[in-house]
């Protein structure tokens, strides 16, 4: 039995000079990845602030779908219209009215 061996010089110069290039695709791959767990981790922490600030909004009984159907169930006021709520609240030491109405537009520009 004989073995040849031939030797291939193009194919000794890619092996050669292809380590430059592979390691910059590890490089590119690499930071790719990064970038995209990064955005990832940003997105998750976004659903997360978002879902506990729904939390504390429908701990504080502030949630729009359970305000509407409760409107003026926190005290014995009486709500009037255009959007403005007069709420009062009693005990044996004081006595609170609450006024809540919507903002105008000027005043949130300032």
């Amino acid at each position: 039995r004989h073995v040849e061996v031939r030797f291939d010089p193009g194919a000794l110069k890619e092996y050669v000079t292809g380590f430059r290039k592979r390691k910059q695709q590890r490089r590119v791959k690499a930071q790719k990845s990064a970038a995209r767990k990064e955005r990832e981790a940003r997105i998750d922490a976004r659903k997360e602030r978002r879902q506990a600030i729904k939390e504390m909004i429908s701990e504080a009984g502030l949630d729009s779908s359970d305000s509407e159907d409760e409107s003026g169930s926190g005290g014995d006021g009486e709500g009037s219209g255009g959007g403005r709520e007069e709420l009062n609240y009693e005990n044996e030491e004081a006595q609170v009215t609450v006024t809540v109405e919507p903002m105008r537009q000027d005043e949130s520009d300032e």
